[in-house]
């Protein structure tokens, strides 16, 4: 309303002052051109009108030019005046927006008086200055003002009594060297010196003595302005709660409500985003997951960048430079620093987005351990359905790794309480495994080792089922009945063992077959299926099968040969004999056993 105001104003100024120098223009015209007086009776015929000069129609329109000036000027005094009586901040508002226009308008009124008035040549040509280049630098020094301002108010103190204590001194030493040079003129005045040299050194000892006076008077003046700033100093707690005060009424304020936008567009896209998760639950999650989640991160940047416009616009209303500059400044090293690492943060978006190397519920290798993937965020969740723990790295560790989907496969190789068997034949039993160690128990003591360098070992898990192959020979007395007699006689055997160990259900397969006729014996190969849940009875059961054989030999009448060496002798061997001693010679009955 104020500007419409003043432009209806000075539109009024305007056609008064075009009225009133219509009118000087009107009475300066000579009397020639006056129209004469109406003349009754005869009738005389109309004058023509006078030429048009272009001159005075310039001098009207500069007339005009420079009056519209000079009520522009009355105008902002006039509205200088008002602002120094005005309280409203509105008022005031409008009425400073009004005062810096108006400038302006001046300025452009007196550039057109100067066009017109100098022909409207183009002036462009006498300017020698070329077009200034952007200088990225110069914005920068501009931007950070404000903070380089902060600083310099908050050092003005210090440096303002720095700057005194250096001028006493300076006032200090210039008094010594004013001391020594009237030391120097009256002890030449005391000599009766010639009198145009006395009148000389008269003169220059007022001049100094003034000097002196001078200098006195300034050093007093510095001495007071060290002794107001220093007596201004008020204890630590004081300036502590007044700086405190000062920045909650100030800058404080302007934080506080910066915070506040902030968390409340944060509430309000948290509130929005519940929403339209609880409207749209249907649907199968698994097919949606990686376009849900390319959205879920697009707003989420869309909430970063409203709330950092908001920030901006608190700053800005508030007319805190500095505030504003420090997140410009923030937000510009952001950007610089993005250019430098950006490869990096587009392979870790892809990561996020599930577009990358790993994927959510898929299995990879990570330090030597199968892991499945659980859920890709901030950080990467990695478990393993067998072991305790999880592992939980950052997404520039995954970079470099590749996941791939799981089938039925085994996720590790062994449970808790499973028994494991190493290649030299000792038996283990699995008392804890995690995604860093497995703590076994060995022969009666625990040993533990890296998760990693647990599944380098060779071994194999006993409590998944295991097949023991026993070999058991009979002497060679029996080999008339070896290969149709004695193999079910062994299997029924073992079978009964078994079941009066209460082992039968232990039992999966049996096979009983004759495998060679060795160096001493017949050899029968016995090999069982057992299953897990007989693996801590591994050696048990061997010894059953053993003792269930020689029962069957026992009752049967079977000898069980052991190791011995057969000799042949060959042609005239009995007679070479002959010529050894006879005390030297053994007696050989047909074959020669050890």
């Amino acid at each position: 309303m104020l500007k419409q105001c003043r432009s209806s104003i000075g539109w009024v100024l305007l056609c008064l002052s075009a009225t009133v120098s219509a009118a000087e223009r009107v009475a300066q015209l000579p009397a020639a051109i006056t129209p004469p007086p109406a003349v009754t009776g005869e009738s005389t015929p109309a004058a023509a009108p006078p030429p048009v000069d272009p001159l005075l129609q310039t001098l009207d329109r500069l007339a005009d030019l420079r009056q519209q000036a000079i009520d522009r000027a009355k105008e902002l005094t006039a509205l200088r005046k008002q602002l120094k009586g005005s309280t409203q901040e509105e008022q005031r508002r409008e009425l400073e927006q009004s005062i810096a226009d108006l400038p302006k308008s001046i300025d452009l009124l007196n550039q057109s008086f100067e066009q017109i008035a100098i022909g409207n040549i183009d002036q462009a040509i006498f300017s020698n200055q070329p077009t200034p280049n952007f200088d990225w630098q110069a914005e920068l020094m501009e931007i950070t003002k404000p903070i380089l301002s902060t600083l310099k108010e908050l050092t003005a103190k210090p440096r303002k009594l720095e700057q005194l204590r250096t001028e006493s001194q300076r006032h200090q030493q210039q008094l010594q060297a004013i001391a020594t040079a009237l030391g120097n003129i009256q002890a030449l005045q005391q000599r009766n010196p010639p009198k145009l040299v006395a009148e000389r050194l008269k003169k220059l000892d007022s001049e100094w003595r003034q000097q002196q006076t001078e200098t006195v008077n300034a050093l007093e003046l510095v001495h007071y302005q060290i002794a107001h700033i220093e007596g201004q100093n008020i204890s630590l707690w004081e300036s502590f709660l007044e700086s405190i005060n000062n920045f909650l009424q100030g800058r404080g304020t302007t934080l506080a409500i910066a915070l506040g936008a902030v968390v409340a567009i944060w509430l309000l896209a948290r509130l929005f985003l519940w929403a339209v998760q609880r409207t749209h639950r249907d649907g199968s999650r698994r097919e949606r997951a990686r376009w849900n989640r390319i959205v879920f991160y697009i707003y989420r940047m869309l909430t970063i960048v409203v709330a950092v416009v908001a920030m901006m616009v608190v700053f800005y209303t508030r007319g805190d430079l500095l505030l504003l500059a420090l997140l410009l400044v923030g937000l510009l090293m952001l950007l610089v620093s993005l250019r430098q690492s950006l490869p990096k943060y587009i392979d870790e978006i892809r990561l996020l987005l599930d577009f990358g190397t790993i994927r959510e519920g898929e299995r990879l290798v990570y330090n030597g351990i199968p892991l499945q993937v659980e859920s890709i965020r901030t950080f990467v969740l990695l478990r393993n359905p067998l072991l305790e723990g999880m592992v939980r790295a950052p997404l520039s560790a995954f970079t470099e790794i590749t996941s791939r989907p799981s089938s039925n496969e085994r996720w590790f190789p062994t449970e808790v309480g499973d028994t494991i068997q190493f290649e030299d034949g000792r038996n283990a039993e699995v008392l804890r495994q995690s995604v860093e160690q497995v703590e076994l128990r060995v022969a009666g003591s625990q040993q533990r080792f890296a998760a990693s360098d647990f599944l380098a070992l060779n071994f194999r898990n006993l409590s998944r089922g295991f097949g023991m192959p026993i070999t058991f020979g009979i002497d060679y007395a029996h080999q008339a009945i070896c290969l149709d007699q004695v193999a079910p006689k062994f299997a029924a055997a073992i079978r009964q063992a078994f079941a009066e160990a209460g082992r039968d259900h232990e039992l999966e397969g049996l096979l009983v077959e004759f495998k060679e006729a060795a160096a001493s014996s017949l050899d029968y190969l016995i090999y069982l299926n057992v299953n897990g849940s007989a693996a801590s009875a591994y050696y048990t059961i061997g010894r059953l099968v053993q003792r269930a054989c020689v029962a069957v030999c026992n009752r049967e009448g079977w000898g069980i040969p052991f190791t011995q060496l057969t000799l042949h002798a060959g042609d005239g061997f009995a007679a070479n004999l002959t010529t050894l001693q006879p005390a030297a010679a053994p007696q050989l009955n047909g074959n020669l056993v050890k």
